[in-house]
């Protein structure tokens, strides 16, 4: 039997790498792309080829093009784009809008043997900051009225972004779009991922924050991904959250046997407006809570999430950590 292909974009990062593992665990001839300084020494074991370009130069466009057809791949996923916390807007910008836009331009100007089918990575944060602090409030596909706008780097690139991509899924590409929750999990290569800063601080005692978030394995997320590019529908968007929880629920996920302290919203927007210790992006998303519904992913593909894949993705989380300082 013929091993489908696909092309990840993004390979080498947090998600992009445990997205490698999913799709090749899975009989797919992995392929990866990634940029001319990337070190992919730590899945080459798993993948079938790989680029190297720089997707924010327009003249590496006809090259990823001919990647794509000489390999007659058929799957691509589009996991590209960081942001800068402490307000830098054109690092922001080069790191996600050009290379996006770039790539939509490769669809625009080539013709392809065979039209790939693109799921693009997004994230939940482009519907903004909720309203209020109300835990019980649960953002999904249908209820966007519960989020407001909100001067936000974060928000407002993903949002340019999100909305990039929903025009050329109207007129130029087919695929899907998934925006992932707040991941957790064990990284490859490089240690970091989405929290494990915040899994440290709970870990050497810090206070914690007012707020919460859908906290989400990593791994699930990926899984998800998969199911989403094998059976999802074509120009819808899907929200892969996890466990809904405050912080101090979360930290007691980390650290069952520790007393922990929750800091005053007044504290940690002044910590934020001065930049000690948190940005001030960081202070206003932490005195919210940002719990979302994954229903749509659900009904439509089988995604599934539950408080123990966050418990493991933790503990690998922590395990990753004092390996790194024993």
């Amino acid at each position: 039997m013929n091993q489908q292909k696909i092309l990840i974009i993004g390979a080498s990062g947090f998600l992009g790498s445990h997205l490698v593992l999913e799709f090749h665990s899975h009989d797919y001839q992995v392929y990866a792309c990634g940029n001319k300084n990337t070190d992919f020494s730590y899945i080459q074991d798993t993948i079938s080829n790989l680029i190297k370009i720089d997707l924010s130069l327009k003249e590496d466009r006809f090259k990823l093009f001919q990647f794509i057809n000489t390999n007659e791949i058929k799957n691509i996923i589009f996991s590209v784009g960081k942001v800068d916390y402490k307000s830098n807007k054109k690092k922001s910008e080069r790191n996600n809008i050009i290379p996006l836009v770039n790539f939509i331009t490769v669809f625009k100007e080539n013709m392809f043997h065979v039209k790939p089918r693109v799921v693009f990575i997004s994230s939940v944060a482009h519907r903004g900051f909720q309203n209020s602090t109300n835990k019980n409030n649960l953002i999904s596909e249908y209820t966007n009225s519960l989020y407001k706008s909100e001067f936000s780097l974060y928000s407002d690139i993903k949002k340019e972004a999100h909305t990039i991509i929903e025009e050329a899924l109207k007129s130029t590409v087919d695929g899907l779009i998934i925006e992932p929750a707040s991941l957790v999990g064990a990284s490859f290569g490089k240690t970091y991922t989405t929290n494990s800063g915040l899994i440290k601080k709970i870990l050497k005692g810090f206070p914690v924050l007012s707020g919460g978030a859908s906290y989400t394995s990593v791994k699930k997320v990926a899984e998800g991904i998969r199911l989403a590019l094998e059976k999802g529908t074509h120009g819808e968007s899907y929200i892969l959250g996890g466990s809904n929880l405050s912080m101090i629920e979360f930290a007691k996920m980390v650290n069952s046997n520790r007393k922990y302290i929750v800091l005053l919203n007044s504290i940690t927007r002044f910590l934020g407006l001065f930049n000690i210790v948190l940005s001030n992006e960081q202070s206003k998303l932490g005195i919210r809570y940002s719990h979302v519904s994954s229903e749509k992913a659900i009904k439509d593909f089988g995604y599934q999430h539950s408080i123990s894949d966050l418990q493991s993705a933790i503990d690998e989380t922590i395990s990753q950590i004092k390996k790194a300082n024993p």
